[in-house]
């Protein structure tokens, strides 16, 4: 399968695509959505963070405020 046909495969399946769509608006945090997509439940949505973070979709960004704080944005 080329590239292209497999990241698009990849984006359109599940909540990723919903998942995605959000995360293009700017960095946010994983409360934020949460809050913002219904009907997703913690462990899903913490999945799918991982597996855009390991195929280099997404970067984390740790802050160090008065509690560890994680942004989450769009390579």
């Amino acid at each position: 399968m080329c590239p292209v046909s497999s990241g698009l495969a990849f984006i359109g399946g599940g909540k990723t695509s919903k998942l995605t769509r959000y995360l293009s608006t700017g960095p946010c945090q994983i409360s934020e959505v949460r809050v913002d997509i219904s009907l997703v439940s913690a462990k899903v949505l913490t999945q799918r963070l991982r597996e855009l973070e390991e195929r280099g979709i997404l970067i984390p960004n740790v802050r160090e405020m008065s509690s560890l704080s994680v942004e989450h944005a769009l390579t």
